[in-house]
């Protein structure tokens, strides 16, 4: 994933945030990047290129959601072509997630009181 896009989908997850602060529902974004640092020589390289020391991984941004009182209810990603939000209940992010195309939607489904109950 390039930065752009983790930026765009960290947006997104930023307007959910704060959607579901707004109705007192706890979240956490979380967003991981990888940087690694080569050791190359100089003479390795094209003598026209400059030697290249490091490279930059973007992962998929998340938003962890909870009540303060309870555990982890849901996770939440953005699907990286259709910038949908892909709902993983229970806090489980190797369930099959839900497709919601909406952040309002996203809302509501964490109120869902039988969800609270079911997580």
């Amino acid at each position: 994933m390039d930065e752009a896009t983790a930026e765009r989908q960290g947006e997104a997850l930023a307007v959910l945030q704060r959607l579901l602060k707004e109705q007192g529902v706890r979240a956490r974004h979380h967003q991981r990047i990888g940087f690694t640092l080569f050791a190359e020589r100089a003479a390795d390289c094209w003598p026209d290129q400059p030697a290249s020391l490091s490279s930059t991984r973007w992962y998929p941004p998340m938003l962890t959601v909870g009540w303060p009182w309870e555990r982890q209810i849901a996770t939440v990603t953005v699907a990286q072509r259709s910038g949908c939000y892909l709902v993983a209940l229970g806090g489980d992010r190797d369930s099959e997630p839900l497709v919601v195309h909406e952040a309002a939607q996203v809302v509501a489904l964490v109120m869902d009181p039988e969800l609270r109950v079911s997580a």
